[in-house]
């Protein structure tokens, strides 16, 4: 997943298709990816904070106990309060 936010970061053109990538994988609601995904949502949304409004909708809908390692809480945190008015 750090390719696939990396690239996005570096590629305007494809960030948005990217984070659909992105999404897809934290869908699967596999720990090991929603973590991951979370991760690499922060690192594209700090870039591109217009495309949370692609996420929200399927972050409110996920189930939040699967987000168990310290960084994807962390980077969970983040995403709620940065974007606290949105939700």
């Amino acid at each position: 997943m750090g390719i696939i936010s990396d690239i996005a970061i570096s590629m305007p053109d494809v960030a948005k298709a990217l984070m659909t990538s992105l999404i897809s994988f934290y869908k699967t609601q596999k720990p090991h990816l929603v973590n991951e995904s979370m991760i690499g949502f922060t690192k594209v949304l700090k870039k591109y904070p217009k495309l949370f409004t692609d996420l929200q909708p399927v972050l409110l809908s996920i189930e939040r106990s699967l987000i168990v390692e310290p960084e994807a809480i962390k980077n969970f945190i983040w995403i709620l309060g940065t974007f606290a008015t949105q939700i």
